[in-house]
């Protein structure tokens, strides 16, 4: 996990989030850009799955792509380490009462019970290395069912700020979804211009 280009070695925490939140409620445009829109169409649209008991959102920024998972799943676990964001999260989706919005620093912190729906979208790569390694140890072994669905949606290009790269995180997942005794098998690949698309399948032991 690691190139040419020199980049933190600390995961991304709470200060540097304040500070993204600081003067706008939506500083990456999930409400209002194309990309975004397009992103989180083709992102529903991946899951193989049309319906889902309980889902996982691991970082849901202000909720719009949490909005949609809320037509495909019974009910929502989402975290958040923003406090700006998740208030804007629950507001956007309080009309929706299965969906419940948690302020959580994952996976310091970690989400009880356990999920047959599991979302990485654009969060994996805040993450240094040994709370990657960390998270996805949880997630395998802790928080995704047997036969529950992962999905892995990131932006690809090197942002220098981030520990890690979009593709590295990706990368990272297929690893473990090789060979016949892997926790996880790929269900399908998606890749556009900017970002990817990964869904795999726990496995059934």
């Amino acid at each position: 996990m690691s190139d040419e280009i020199q980049r933190p070695t600390e995961s991304l925490d709470e200060a540097y989030f304040d500070q993204i939140y600081s003067t706008t409620d939506d500083p990456w445009g999930f409400e209002t850009r194309e990309y975004e829109r397009e992103k989180y169409v083709r992102t529903i649209a991946s899951l193989p799955q049309e319906r889902y008991r309980r889902c996982l959102e691991i970082g849901c920024s202000v909720g719009v792509l949490s909005r949609l998972l809320l037509g495909r799943c019974d009910g929502l676990f989402a975290t958040e380490i923003n406090d700006r964001a998740l208030a804007a999260a629950r507001d956007r989706n309080a009309d929706l009462p299965t969906g419940a919005f948690v302020k959580m620093n994952f996976p310091e912190e970690v989400p009880p019970g356990t999920f047959d729906l599991v979302v990485l979208s654009e969060v994996a790569y805040y993450w240094a290395a040994p709370a990657f390694r960390l998270a996805q140890k949880l997630i395998l072994d802790q928080l995704l069912e047997a036969g529950g669905t992962l999905i892995l949606v990131h932006y690809t290009p090197v942002e220098t700020d981030y520990p890690l790269t979009g593709e590295e995180v990706h990368e990272a997942y297929l690893a473990v979804s090789r060979g016949e005794s892997a926790p996880l098998r790929q269900v399908s690949a998606y890749r556009a211009e900017q970002y990817r698309i990964d869904v795999f399948q726990r496995a059934v032991r």
